[in-house]
C-alpha cells in the first residue's frame, strides 16, 4: 500500500471499492459466459438478495413475483437497491423510483437484458422510460400544454 494511513479502519470503504470493481467486472464477465437462462437465474438471485439485505430479511422471505413496494422497500430503498446493483454487477441501473409493478422478476429481466450482448442502450432507455418521468422529444421534460 502506498500510503501507511490507508491501512487504517477508517479507510476500509476506499479499499473496499477497489476490490467490489474487480467482483462486479467478474461478476459481469460471468454473466455473459452464462446460457441466458442461467445468467437470468443468477442475476435474480444477485437482486433477491440485495432486496433481502435492504429490507432485513431472508432471501428465501422475499418473491419473486411480488411488487417490491408491497414488502415495503420505498424510493430512498429503491435508490439503495439501484447503488447495490450497481456495485455488483458493475452496469448502470437506471432505478430511481419503486413503482406498484416493480418485482424482482421484472427487475431481473430488465437486467439480462442490458448484460445480453449488445442491447444495454436499449434496455436502459426503457428502463428510464418505465421507472422515471416521461421526457418529450430530445430528453426534455414534456411540458403541459394548456
Amino acid at each position: 500500500m502506498a500510503l501507511p494511513i490507508l491501512e487504517e479502519p477508517l479507510f476500509s470503504e476506499v479499499r473496499g471499492r477497489a476490490e467490489t470493481s474487480l467482483e462486479a467486472a467478474g461478476l459481469q464477465a460471468h454473466l455473459l459466459a452464462l446460457p441466458p437462462e442461467e445468467a437470468r437465474a443468477l442475476l435474480r438471485q444477485v437482486v433477491q438478495e440485495e432486496v433481502a439485505r435492504i429490507l432485513r430479511l431472508p432471501p428465501e422471505a422475499v418473491p419473486l413475483d411480488a411488487p417490491v413496494a408491497g414488502l415495503g422497500l420505498d424510493s430512498l430503498g429503491g435508490l439503495e437497491l439501484r447503488g447495490a446493483l450497481e456495485r455488483r454487477l458493475g452496469m448502470q441501473v437506471p432505478l430511481a423510483s419503486v413503482s406498484e409493478d416493480l418485482t424482482i422478476d421484472l427487475l431481473t429481466r430488465k437486467l439480462a437484458e442490458g448484460t445480453a450482448g449488445g442491447r444495454a442502450e436499449e434496455a436502459i432507455a426503457e428502463l428510464v422510460e418505465q421507472f422515471e418521468p416521461s421526457a418529450g422529444p430530445a430528453g426534455h421534460p414534456a411540458e403541459a400544454t394548456s
